[in-house]
């Protein structure tokens, strides 16, 4: 008699074979939830850096209105008609011109890119060390950066060195993040030795300035992309401090939990959510200084 085979013996029956996908997808979304929680929690912990520092990042607001007037000052001091300063750009490998700017166009500012290994720009950031343009017309180092259509003649220009010190403030690390430019001396004149100690020394508070910006800028931007994403998963997804503070929680949490209108960042949870159960689940896991996901 020939043996027969069971259909089911590979692969399980068709209740079996629903869990085992259940499973694995299940198990998809607790290694996503898990992965947004640590991207939280590296978030969380630049914010607290932040703002534990001696001196945390003002409203970005307010850095630009002081780089607006740093570059007045630096302009003025130095008898410059135009100022500029050229941040690193690290996935493009190019220095990049950024607002506010003296005596340039928004278009010029927009247009005026370097790479780091072309131009003086790239020189002055490699090395770390200022340079003196005489001749921009003439000088071979400016033929990359179009100095022509910038109305550039002369020029001064420093990198823009970070400075990490320890508690007795002494230097133990530097990064340069770019380059700072004054162009054009007034009155006919070109700029000398005492120029560059000048803008050198105003080019340490500047590149503090600087960095602050982009660090408020780059944590705000983390956490926009963070919350995107967090927000699109289709999950229900609920993050609370240990203070007992909601800090995240997406659209499907709330539709789960018919919160759909409110503002709950920031709130606490036992304030919002009404369901004994999960009130439960996360006072035992903030006692037990865990994470839960919902």
């Amino acid at each position: 008699m020939p043996e027969t085979t069971n259909p089911n013996a590979a692969t399980g029956t068709p209740l079996e074979e629903q869990v085992r996908l259940l499973s694995e997808e299940l198990e998809k979304k607790q290694k996503y939830i898990k992965i947004l929680e640590e991207a939280n929690k590296e978030l969380e912990a630049k914010l607290r850096s932040a703002s534990e520092s001696a001196e945390p990042p003002a409203p970005i607001t307010e850095l630009e209105e002081t780089l607006k007037r740093l570059v007045m000052r630096i302009a003025m001091i130095l008898q410059a008609e135009k100022c500029v300063f050229m941040l690193y750009d690290r996935d493009e490998n190019e220095l990049v011109a950024t607002r506010p700017a003296l005596g340039l166009t928004d278009e010029e500012v927009r247009r005026f890119r370097v790479p780091v290994d072309q131009g003086i720009s790239g020189q002055v950031f490699r090395e770390s060390k200022p340079e003196i343009l005489y001749d921009a017309i003439n000088d071979p180092r400016t033929l990359k950066e179009n100095v022509a259509l910038l109305n550039i003649r002369n020029g001064c220009c420093v990198p823009l060195i970070v400075e990490k010190r320890d508690s007795e403030n002494r230097v133990i690390d530097t990064t340069t993040i770019g380059v700072l430019h004054v162009f054009n001396k007034r009155y006919g004149n070109v700029f000398i030795e005492e120029d560059v100690r000048l803008l050198e020394r105003m080019a340490k508070n500047a590149a503090a300035v600087v960095a602050s910006a982009q660090m408020y800028r780059e944590v705000v931007e983390e956490k926009e992309e963070l919350e995107t994403i967090i927000e699109s998963v289709y999950a229900g997804l609920l993050m609370v401090g240990r203070n007992g503070r909601i800090m995240q929680i997406n659209r499907t949490a709330r539709e789960m939990l018919g919160l759909e209108n409110a503002d709950l960042n920031g709130r606490n949870y036992e304030e919002v959510i009404k369901n004994e159960r999960i009130i439960e689940v996360l006072k035992e896991s903030i006692f037990e200084n865990s994470e839960v996901a919902t």
